[in-house]
């Protein structure tokens, strides 16, 4: 029985430039099949149900136009994002001094914190950048519980170098570029690092430059909170799902059949490719989502 899935598949035009930041829009498009079909007198009826989406702006992003699944681009005066980092966890970014030698924890949520603008030139950097989904599974005939699962298999970050390295570098910005799916009702958070290895994925936590580590990378049988470039295996179409999985983000239920998961983006300053003299890389993103029953 194939389940509902959800290809949102453009994330794009994210640059990081010489100035050590991102500019550009990010839009969001999704394809659901019909759930119902009638022959003569007999009703057909898809079992699995059909999942949708809400989009709704956040920091540094705004809806492009009022529609439901409206585009999200970025907001402000020439905006653009400079490398930090992200605590899963306290859900907060850290951005560090201009010697990155010490770093503070932003705790509020709002424009004032998480970005900063000047006048000469009229420009906005922000350290992340945030937009949500508000999904939502219409059940058929089966009440069966659904997970809804982020698809790191099917999802891409698609890299355009902006600028070269300088002199011998070597080192890649995409590979610092990090997308944080972070569900309350579940609270499951869950880190994306498309193009690193985990060896190379850390957040700082605390303001000397303490990092952390991230648990149960890509891991299938307990629920980790970093998925990295190897990813995690993709579920049997017919098979049913676990909340065990490191991608399970929540689960639907005849009695509350909405989830929230709302996504942060940011560079992660404490990836050995985010510095100084690197290459200059735009990425573009395609984010999918998919549901699966909750095993018996």
């Amino acid at each position: 029985m194939k389940k509902s899935k959800i290809i949102i598949p453009a994330l794009g035009m994210l640059i990081l430039s010489t100035a050590a930041s991102v500019t550009g829009t990010v839009a969001w498009f999704t394809t659901v099949s019909s759930a119902t079909a009638n022959i003569t007198s007999f009703a057909v009826r898809k079992l699995g149900g059909d999942l949708s989406y809400v989009v709704a702006a956040g920091v540094g992003t705004k809806k492009v136009d009022s529609s439901a699944t409206s585009s999200i681009t970025l907001d402000g005066d020439n905006p653009a994002l400079c490398d930090a980092s992200f605590n899963h966890t306290t859900k907060h970014p850290w951005k560090a001094n201009s010697t990155a030698s010490a770093f503070t924890e932003i705790t509020t949520e709002n424009v004032a914190n998480w970005g900063v603008t000047s006048t000469t030139p009229a420009q906005v950097t922000y350290y992340a950048v945030s937009w949500s989904y508000t999904f939502t599974y219409t059940f058929g005939g089966d009440s069966t519980p659904m997970n809804l699962y982020f698809g790191s298999a099917d999802s891409t970050i698609t890299p355009t170098v902006n600028k070269a390295a300088e002199g011998t570098q070597t080192e890649q910005t995409y590979k610092g570029f990090r997308i944080a799916f972070l569900c309350d009702t579940s609270s499951r958070a869950v880190v994306w690092a498309k193009n690193q290895t985990s060896a190379n994925c850390h957040y700082v936590v605390a303001s000397n430059d303490q990092t952390g580590a991230y648990s149960n990378v890509n891991s299938t049988s307990a629920a980790g909170n970093l998925i990295d470039s190897t990813g995690i295996a993709t579920i049997s179409e017919n098979a049913t799902g676990t909340q065990t999985r490191t991608d399970y983000l929540g689960q639907f239920t005849s009695g509350s059949n909405t989830l929230v998961v709302k996504c942060v983006a940011w560079y992660e300053g404490t990836d050995p490719n985010v510095i100084n003299g690197s290459e200059m890389d735009t990425v573009a993103a395609a984010l999918t989502f998919y549901t699966r029953p909750q095993a018996a």
